[in-house]
């Protein structure tokens, strides 16, 4: 597989600007059984070159991935040299879900190692020595990482009275295991599962106001307007504080979608 993806790439190299169809003409690769799929083994290539950064998707056409080669500059490939790349790479997943407890942070790295496969093992190395790179501290028995110099009291760092829907992929939510350490309730994203099954709904969405991780929200636009079920983890707030932040997004939301 790795002589065929070569000449892939040296093909693609040679023709500029190539369709999966070009390929499969040209080398007539057939298919190939994979993780209980039968896959076309041109596409698989293509995908697989695609994946480790040699070819990039310079466009679509009608749905269908065009591919051009991708001719990487000369790079100081030294131990130190790919060891900084892959602590670069860890410094903004830090940055962005800090802060992880100690599982997340194995977690993340994983990803990572799945994202930049030729710098797994310098992830690995990161993970290992994390408490010499991060700030991190014991609470409640569990270790907690987060960039050095982050200061929590900083003005970007201040509660407003916004109520926001947030994304089930959101920093603030993804990692679900932290998500329930800080608000002691689970959330789960319920589009894959059967309506029957769901409790939340289809795109549930967490409502942040304040601190408090209120519970979720459902949006859709039907006949034009903006329709909304709220769902909460706990008791509903009472007073016109929170009816007040819940227009207030809504109409940002309406005002988002034109409508």
């Amino acid at each position: 597989m790795q002589m065929r993806a070569q000449k892939v790439l040296n093909f693609v190299r040679q023709h500029g600007s190539t369709y999966p169809k070009d390929v499969q003409a040209h080398f007539n690769h057939g298919r190939i059984k994979r993780w209980g799929a039968d896959l076309n083994v041109s596409n698989h290539l293509l995908e697989g070159l695609q994946y480790r950064g040699l070819l990039r998707v310079v466009r679509r056409e009608g749905g269908t991935r065009v591919y051009q080669t991708i001719e990487h500059p000369p790079r100081d490939d030294s131990p130190e040299a790919r060891l900084a790349r892959a602590g670069h790479l860890l410094d903004i997943v830090v940055q962005l879900y800090a802060p992880l407890p100690a599982a997340s942070m194995v977690y993340v790295c994983r990803l990572l190692s799945y994202g930049v496969p030729q710098l797994a093992a310098e992830v690995r190395q990161l993970q290992e020595h994390a408490k010499s790179r991060y700030a991190h501290t014991q609470v409640d028995g569990l270790l907690w990482f987060w960039p050095h110099g982050e200061n929590s009291r900083a003005a970007r760092h201040e509660v407003d009275d916004k109520l926001r829907f947030l994304a089930p992929f959101d920093p603030v939510v993804w990692d679900r295991r932290r998500f329930q350490l800080f608000w002691s309730w689970e959330y789960k994203l319920e589009a894959y599962l059967p309506a029957h099954k769901r409790r939340m709904g289809h795109y549930a969405m967490p409502m942040l106001w304040g601190e408090q991780m209120l519970g979720w929200a459902n949006l859709k636009v039907v006949d034009g307007g903006l329709q909304h079920e709220l769902g909460f983890s706990g008791l509903r707030p009472r007073g016109s504080a929170f009816q007040r932040a819940l227009e207030e997004a809504l109409q940002q939301m309406r005002e988002f979608l034109g409508l």
